[in-house]
């Protein structure tokens, strides 16, 4: 690998060069690499960019500038938030119990290669588990109640900074919801499907100019990287919550949903009664919490969002 390359000026200073050019049939054009051969072997002197082997991962809202040599971001994944699951659900007298439901996956978009030198990566943070209390109503019937659990956040790209054009979004996914609430001697609550969050991929803005979003053809980075096209993937959506027949009946929690790439979702509680597992950094929904004998059990928390990113010279 070359190290830094000099030159002495017409003062007799050493000057290092970042960029090299060379006039082609009067046409000025950039050195991607120069090599000198040095008593019969060549031996590289000059790389315009060295591309890192290793991705960085990052799960925090930052500014993304390139180093000296790139002009293009290789985005290896942008993942939004999961859902949280929902809190389970008891009754006295009312003919069944009721589980939590699990959140949904958050959307991912992977291999995608856009043309520019400053980003913003906003991220999406994880949907909050749904949780649980005991309400001693006027009646003196107890009543276990679970709560529905909270979004996950989008992860969004942005050119140069936090208020530029959004090029990628990983949409998070829903938290787990009550639609139909239900009452300590019934009716029993209904606990919907929660949706799974949106992928979307800003092609509008045309080649050469900053955000443009390179096409599968477009050749290799200079590291030897095949250009793809963006795979965009919604989340999938978060199952709902389930009911047992027969008072103090016993019923697991559901499992969050994964994210767009099929992984990441929190196991459902047991009939232990457990609360939901967490899901996975990487936006699946948490589980929902399980119940038995209208013991209630908190839902799992959804997984976080991230950006794994590589700069590349294309």
């Amino acid at each position: 690998m070359a190290s830094d390359f000099h030159i002495k000026d017409s003062s007799g200073n050493w000057r290092t060069m970042s960029e090299i050019y060379i006039k082609d049939s009067g046409t000025w054009r950039s050195v991607q690499e120069a090599y000198v051969k040095d008593s019969g072997v060549w031996r590289e002197i000059f790389v315009l960019y060295n591309q890192p082997v290793n991705a960085t991962v990052i799960s925090t809202s930052q500014t993304l500038t390139a180093p000296q040599g790139a002009n293009a971001l290789w985005v290896g994944r942008i993942s939004g938030g999961g859902g949280g699951g929902h809190g389970s659900l008891g009754y006295d007298r009312a003919g069944g119990e009721s589980s939590g439901g699990g959140g949904a996956g958050a959307a991912q978009i992977g291999d995608a290669f856009i043309f520019g030198t400053q980003f913003y990566y906003e991220h999406g943070g994880a949907g909050a588990g749904g949780g649980t209390a005991y309400n001693l109503l006027p009646s003196q019937y107890a009543q276990g109640v679970g709560y529905g659990g909270g979004d996950g956040g989008d992860s969004k790209l942005r050119l140069n900074d936090a208020s530029g054009t959004v090029i990628l979004t990983a949409g998070g996914g829903a938290g787990s919801k009550t639609t139909v609430q239900g009452g300590v001697q019934g009716p029993i609550r209904v606990n919907g499907v929660s949706t799974g969050g949106t992928a979307t991929v800003n092609t509008s803005i045309s080649s050469g100019n900053p955000g443009f979003v390179y096409s599968a053809g477009a050749g290799t980075t200079s590291g030897g990287t095949t250009i793809t096209n963006a795979d965009a993937r919604n989340g999938n959506n978060g199952p709902a919550g389930g009911t047992c027949s027969g008072d103090n009946c016993a019923i697991a929690g559901l499992d969050g949903a994964d994210n767009g790439f099929g992984f990441g979702g929190g196991a459902g509680g047991s009939t232990s009664p457990s609360a939901g597992n967490n899901a996975l950094n990487g936006g699946g929904g948490g589980g929902g919490g399980g119940t038995t004998a209208s013991i209630v059990r908190n839902g799992g928390f959804g997984g976080a969002g991230y950006l794994t990113h590589t700069w590349v010279r294309i």
